[in-house]
């Protein structure tokens, strides 16, 4: 009868919730929390009362399970924190004020083992607000889901450090334009599976769409899995905005016609890197919103078989003049380049293998020996630049070498065109790198810039 008693006050104690009940202070202050802490054996933590509290010790999940920031301000600058989950806005009337809660995370180490939720809403009113702002330290964390509820607001920024997701990063779940962004302006991030910027979710009670941004400004950005930029199915619209910074993922998929990846970049300014170590393929039917002309593209090919890259690898479909070209009959062509120099860039001693999904558009064209292009019925427009690259950050030269096998296997007249040199080109590189039919992708994982 005592030992049950005992295990039944030891299941009580642990099911104690715990409220941050001062202006501001230290967590490990027991008069600063109701009932009297710090934390323990707790599921649940709550900061609901528009306080500020300062990390001033070591945490674990036995400490703290779960950590409800309603309403209110947690700063870490050092230290190690773990938990299970974090919720950071959740608007629950009756429980906490304005619904916004703020993590600011400068130092030591976060570690979130299961999802951390930025922005999330329970009832109707308020809507939940969530923001975590990193400038240091290191956050571990199995899934970010930012904007998580419909009518929430969720942002995440990082200027420094380091993110290592086990899961996925999902950038706008269940929230409209603008509701959900995440803005990386230097450390690295580091995604496990996937990136999705816009996700669909089937509730049975309702579907629920989301529209995310992520704004690349700086950092590393390292995806094991593949971006998409719009939900999967095609519902949602996405954008992914490109100023500076490397980015490199498996797979790069652009879903919706509504979405969008562009550059923000000037001539000659910084300008950002992305790497895919599969395919490429933009599906919107809008070309317009495709642009990064100001942008470096890496593709590697590494697997068996052909790695498609184009559809809609244009700026504009609109004719905006005639462009005079060298040695065909195609004059009049669209001017609507949406990328610079294109490089097909082989390896020594392995073979590269490229599959057209459409007409390409590029200011320098250079491919390599050792590299195999099946035009699949479609062409290569390029103007030639020489010398320096227009964007002044690499040296790039023209031509085709000899050892490259260029073929066109539908047999309808597929080819490789030379225009004149009169257009002011709209600077950018799409670098293609393979590791070969018999390599890996994880051979290339690596800054190849």
């Amino acid at each position: 009868l005592v030992l049950a008693l005992m295990a039944v006050t030891s299941v009580a104690a642990m099911a104690v919730d715990y409220y941050w009940d001062v202006a501001s202070g230290n967590w490990s202050l027991g008069s600063n929390w109701d009932p009297t802490g710090p934390p323990t054996g707790s599921p649940m933590v709550y900061v609901d009362n528009d306080g500020t509290v300062t990390i001033d010790t070591n945490l674990l999940k036995t400490d703290v399970y779960q950590l409800r920031l309603w309403d209110g301000i947690v700063n870490q600058s050092a230290y190690d924190v773990e938990m299970q989950y974090m919720m950071l806005g959740d608007g629950y009337v009756g429980v906490c004020g304005s619904g916004t809660g703020y993590y600011n995370l400068s130092g030591g180490t976060l570690d979130v083992i299961g999802e951390i939720q930025i922005g999330k809403k329970i009832t109707t009113t308020p809507a939940g607000k969530g923001y975590f702002t990193m400038t240091g330290g290191t956050f571990d964390v199995g899934t970010i889901t930012v904007g998580k509820s419909v009518g929430s607001h969720g942002e995440f920024k990082i200027s420094d450090g380091t993110v290592n997701v086990t899961y996925d990063i999902v950038v706008g779940e269940q929230v409209g334009f603008g509701d959900a962004i995440f803005l990386q302006t230097g450390g690295e991030v580091n995604v496990e599976r996937d990136l999705l910027i816009s996700e669909y979710d089937s509730d049975p009670f309702g579907p629920k769409s989301g529209y995310g941004v992520y704004l690349m400004e700086g950092g590393d950005l390292n995806v094991t899995g593949d971006i998409h930029v719009g939900d999967v199915s095609g519902t949602n619209a996405g954008i992914m905005k490109l100023k500076a910074g490397y980015v490199e993922a498996t797979n790069f998929y652009i879903n919706s016609t509504a979405s969008y990846l562009y550059d923000a970049c000037a001539h000659h300014a910084s300008h950002a890197t992305i790497a895919v170590f599969g395919e490429f393929i933009n599906s919107s039917t809008d070309n317009v919103n495709f642009n990064i002309a100001h942008t470096t593209l890496i593709m590697a090919d590494g697997g068996f078989g052909w790695d498609d890259v184009g559809e809609v690898w244009e700026l504009i479909s609109i004719d905006m003049g005639g462009v005079v070209n060298i040695g065909n009959d195609k004059a009049g062509l669209i001017d609507n380049f949406a990328i610079g120099d294109l490089i097909f860039k082989g390896e020594t001693g392995n073979s590269m293998w490229y599959q057209l999904e459409s007409d390409i558009y590029c200011y320098g064209l250079r491919i390599e020996n050792n590299v195999a292009i099946n035009l699949n019925g479609f062409d290569i427009y390029y103007l030639p630049v020489d010398a320096v690259s227009y964007h002044g950050s690499r040296p790039t030269t023209g031509g085709i070498d000899p050892g490259a096998f260029i073929t066109d296997a539908t047999g309808t007249g597929g080819a490789i065109y030379q225009m004149a040199t009169d257009l002011v080109p709209e600077p950018g590189t799409i670098v293609l790198i393979g590791t070969g039919v018999l390599g890996l992708a994880a051979v290339l994982r690596k800054k190849l810039y």
